[in-house]
């Protein structure tokens, strides 16, 4: 018995000390492996961390606890819905009470009272930290949007008009009147504060450009129609007699433009102009109602197509943008998962046997590695699945093909775990199957033969006895 176990101790050992070895080298890898991909995603996302405030906030500094993480939770902070709620009910106050002061909130002489110069320095205070914090924790990346260059330049407005109010004298109020209405545009800021609201006014402002083009056509067309307009009633004496007024809606081209746009707005464009006209010229009333028909109901809801369009564009231009930014997430942890495996793979072969896996395993129980793998965006439950289900034709090897659809197949999600495990056990069990059903098969086969051929043995020799025994 001894001799046995020193036996097993000694085939043990070599298992050991082998496992050893390879957890020494992947200790080794696993250090230059992560500072390396580490450079390589902080490249690779530099273009994108610095092109909008999405991607900003969507690229995540490293390592935790340092000035540019803390930079990037202010700038989340900033971000977050409660302090959008929260700037846009300061907003929303500060526009009630500059509509209030507007009535009520200044003398005789254009003096501000006190009190409401004291809720200016507040809200002044208020907007000013805001942008503090805003410029704090995005940086640069902050001025790449358009409605954050406008906040900018609102707020510096409001600190100017409050900095001139708090240094004028009760002499220069009166010029100071002026000033004070530009307050009105910090309600624009609201545009920013809700993503809905600031993707409304985004398509509405790319909209402008092709609608240039569909107000010249308008304009054209309203044009030709008014010189036809002009032509037809602008001299009519039947009109004048009916009580109409030709002169005030055709006299001119360019009353009879007025005129038109008129009906084109639908305001009262049947009782004022088409029956009164239409009862005298009874050719008006088609003139007037194509008119309307195209101008009123095409070209206005052209004017919609437009609109509609261009939301739609700037729905797929913020899909496109998020689509890129996970592609280049995406190629990084590729690579990350590429070197792991390399890093696994201790005998460079392509594969992974089951002493690597075993190494591979245990060296993932470190808590360091565990750390690093969560800030580099992958679950450590996914590598261990991953390893443990990824030999799908159970010949105790994973190649990288394998490797790499299991942890696709896992995606951090315990319900896909779960089918991924169940998949796998299946394939292997149809596979262990097979080759025992073929077995069983070469087996029969060769029983078959056997019998045969014991079955004509026994034929022969039942042949040979009947016919040594003699004939009666």
């Amino acid at each position: 018995m001894a001799d046995g176990g020193s036996a097993v101790g000694e085939a043990v050992s070599p298992n050991r000390a082998k496992l050893n070895m390879m957890q020494a080298e992947l200790d080794a890898k696993a250090a230059s492996m992560f500072e390396e991909y580490s450079k390589a995603h902080e490249q690779s996302m530099r273009g994108l961390c610095t092109g909008s405030i999405k991607a900003h906030l969507d690229c995540e500094p490293k390592p935790a606890g340092g000035v540019a993480h803390f930079r990037w939770r202010v700038a989340h902070f900033c971000e977050c819905r409660e302090f959008k709620i929260l700037s846009f009910l300061i907003i929303f106050i500060n526009a009630v009470l500059i509509g209030v002061q507007a009535d009520w909130g200044e003398t005789a002489s254009n003096e501000v009272q006190p009190h409401w110069l004291v809720l200016e320095v507040v809200f002044m205070v208020i907007f000013v930290l805001e942008l503090s914090l805003k410029v704090f924790g995005f940086g640069n990346t902050f001025f790449s949007d358009v409605w954050n260059i406008l906040d900018f330049f609102i707020i510096i407005a409001s600190v100017v008009d409050v900095t001139v109010t708090l240094g004028t004298d009760a002499s220069g109020a009166e010029h100071l009147s002026t000033l004070r209405l530009v307050r009105v545009f910090r309600v624009v800021r609201a545009v920013n504060t809700f993503e809905r609201l600031n993707l409304l006014v985004r398509s509405f402002l790319l909209a402008l450009q092709d609608i240039v083009w569909v107000l010249g056509l308008l304009v054209m067309f309203i044009y030709m129609c008014a010189v036809l307009a002009n032509g037809f009633y602008g001299d009519s004496k039947a009109l004048e007699q009916s009580g109409f007024q030709v002169h005030a809606h055709f006299g001119t081209i360019g009353r009879s433009m007025a005129t038109l746009f008129q009906m084109m707005t639908f305001d009262s464009w049947m009782s004022s102009v088409t029956r009164p006209v239409g009862n005298v010229h009874t050719s008006a009333f088609f003139f007037f109602v194509a008119f309307v028909g195209i101008a009123g109901l095409g070209i206005l809801n052209l004017l919609t197509a437009i609109f509609v369009e261009s939301l739609a564009e700037q729905t797929k231009e913020g899909a496109v943008q998020e689509k890129k930014l996970l592609l280049a997430k995406k190629k990084a942890l590729l690579r990350l998962v590429q070197d792991f495996f390399q890093a696994f793979d201790v005998d460079n072969n392509g594969v992974l046997d089951k002493d690597e896996i075993e190494a591979a395993l245990v060296s993932l129980e470190n808590p360091s590695y565990v750390q690093k793998f969560y800030e580099s965006g992958i679950d450590i439950h996914a590598i261990k699945s991953a390893l443990t289900f990824a030999d799908r034709t159970g010949d105790g090897l994973v190649d990288y093909g394998e490797f790499c659809d299991s942890i696709s197949m896992l995606e951090n999600d315990t319900k896909k775990s779960d089918t991924w495990e169940i998949l796998t056990y299946v394939m292997r069990t149809e596979r262990i199957v097979k080759t025992r059903m073929n077995r069983l098969e070469d087996r029969i086969s060769a029983l078959d033969s056997k019998v045969e051929l014991q079955l004509s043995s026994i034929d022969s020799k039942l042949e040979q006895l009947l016919a040594a025994c003699p004939k009666k």
